[in-house]
């Protein structure tokens, strides 16, 4: 029996993190060049969740909809997902923007010392290639 309920969760879990809508946008948001859209799609997840949330538990006080209250959890779950992937999203990006940071540097630094050892005078790197340097790191 245990066997079983183990086995149905995990496919309840595979299928909703492959067709539920705040998976899919949640996932979508946590790629890197998408991280900078976490707040307002945070605001917006719960906004929407949270009417969704509201609608289902008006519905619920009737006594004909009580198969709703499934529905209702899984909307609650969402929601409170939106509410703390807003935070979450913030801290990604910083840690992001720090690995790029720390990145571009020790790439500044191996081009510096490359031009050394050829016999060049290692010149400041202008903020264009600085540019097209961190733009080269993010594809």
């Amino acid at each position: 029996m245990i066997g079983f309920l183990l086995t149905a969760s995990i496919a309840v879990n595979s299928v909703l993190q492959r067709v539920g809508p705040s998976n899919i946008v949640q996932r979508w948001v946590r790629q890197r060049r998408n991280l900078k859209w976490g707040i307002p799609v945070a605001i917006a997840g719960t906004a929407v969740y949270g009417t969704a949330v509201y609608w289902c538990g008006t519905l619920l006080q009737e006594p004909d909809f009580g198969w709703l209250s499934i529905l209702f959890f899984v909307l609650v779950w969402s929601l409170f997902k939106f509410m703390v992937f807003g935070p979450i999203s913030v801290i990604l990006l910083l840690v992001a923007r720090i690995r790029e940071a720390h990145t571009l540097a020790a790439t500044i630094r191996q081009l510096a010392a490359e031009d050394r050892a050829a016999g060049l005078d290692p010149l400041v790197v202008p903020r264009t290639e600085r540019r097209e340097l961190l733009a080269s790191m993010r594809r």
